[in-house]
């Protein structure tokens, strides 16, 4: 029984030193081939600032697309591997709303246009910051603007608004779009792994697995509403700071920012 017992241990270790040191390998490959491609996309970015002809603009701007998609590829794949071999570190601090959407628009906004897409931001009311880990926060948004263009036509609109959530111990984001939607076989398995949906021909199928891995991870949630031909709208509640004074389910300090390994 002691025999079987250490033999059972012993598998278990060397099975999480495999997926440990697969994670580092796959850290190694994504920081090499991250690089060099960032140079790229800055190059390509520069060179949007010269007087170039209309045709030039155009094909400038479908490289820096399709370099944001691989990038965002690449930090799933990571994201994924830290996930599973339990090394993900978040560190949660207080971040305003209107912050984190303003500068996704700042990054997306050059993308949409090329794409003939309308993205809007509507004015937020007055929010409380939100207790998150800002870059996974940013990954998660950067899946689901990149899912969103990819799913909505020429003319079409996304919308990304910040809302008061329910009970005031939350804060809404949501991402909107107006493009093929998705029926309900779809949504009943759209967050698991490698699952492929609007956009059947693009991606690892890793996105919104990712999404709602980082977002849970970072105490929020995440769903969707959609119907086919109606567009799809992405919600997350993410938990609010609590700080004092500010209304029921908001008083007391405010929250401390830890570092969490998951």
């Amino acid at each position: 029984m002691t025999r079987a017992l250490g033999e059972k241990t012993r598998l278990l270790q060397e099975e999480r030193d495999r997926v440990a040191a697969n994670a580092d390998f796959l850290s190694m490959i994504v920081h090499d081939i991250k690089a060099p491609l960032t140079g790229v996309r800055l190059t390509i970015e520069a060179l949007e600032d010269e007087t170039l002809p209309p045709d030039i603009h155009h094909k400038l701007q479908g490289i820096i697309q399709q370099s944001e998609g691989l990038l965002l590829h690449l930090h799933n794949v990571l994201d994924l591997s830290r996930f599973e071999s339990g090394r993900l570190a978040l560190r949660p601090e207080p971040v305003p709303p209107a912050f984190i959407i303003q500068r996704l628009l700042h990054h997306f906004g050059a993308l949409a246009q090329h794409q003939g897409v309308n993205l809007v931001v509507p004015p937020s009311p007055d929010l409380p910051s939100i207790m998150v880990d800002e870059p996974s926060l940013d990954r998660v948004l950067a899946n689901l603007l990149v899912n969103a263009l990819a799913a909505t036509p020429q003319g079409g609109e996304i919308k990304v608004k910040a809302l008061p959530g329910a009970d005031r111990r939350e804060v809404e984001i949501i991402v909107a779009d107006t493009g093929c939607g998705l029926s309900p076989e779809d949504q009943e398995h759209l967050f698991e792994k490698y699952r492929l949906s609007r956009h059947k021909n693009n991606g690892s199928g890793l996105g919104l697995y990712i999404c709602k891995t980082l977002v849970e991870a970072n105490h929020g949630r995440i769903w969707m509403e959609s119907a086919p031909g109606q567009g799809a709208a992405f919600h997350l509640a993410l938990p609010a700071v609590r700080e004092a004074g500010a209304g029921p389910g908001l008083e007391g300090p405010p929250v401390a920012p830890e570092t969490s390994t998951i």
